[in-house]
């Protein structure tokens, strides 16, 4: 049992190494922050943050993240759990996990509301002014 948990964080170590070393890669709370031309991933949990973005996705993988998001991002996916997103505009929207919030100002959409995809209970998308 020794062995596996020792095993587990070397390799826990040695991907957080890599990855810090990424063009791109922020550490912040218990997690990572990835952003490249077409995606901003987060993961962890506890994140407080506010990104800039112009299309591309905006992925989320974890739990009491807050983030917002000035300007567009063509999808925002969410995979995890108590989440907010507070963001300008959006096409489309995934959410896989619970009590997950998406709060948009207006969608790049002819009916004027994000595709939608919600599995979990008490998640939700909702505009606001």
């Amino acid at each position: 049992m020794t062995g596996h948990l020792i095993a587990s964080a070397m390799l826990f170590s040695a991907t957080f190494v890599s990855a810090q070393n990424l063009r791109g890669v922020y550490k912040s709370g218990a997690g990572i922050t990835t952003q490249t031309q077409n995606e901003v991933r987060i993961e962890g949990a506890g994140h407080t943050k506010t990104v800039t973005m112009n299309g591309g996705t905006l992925l989320i993988e974890g739990a009491g993240n807050t983030i917002t998001v000035n300007g567009f991002a063509s999808k925002v996916i969410i995979s995890g759990a108590s989440n907010t997103v507070n963001i300008d505009k959006v096409s489309s929207v995934s959410i896989e996990g619970a009590a997950n919030k998406i709060h948009y100002r207006a969608a790049n959409t002819k009916s004027s509301k994000p595709a939608v995809s919600v599995s979990g209970a008490g998640s939700s998308v909702q505009r606001t002014k």
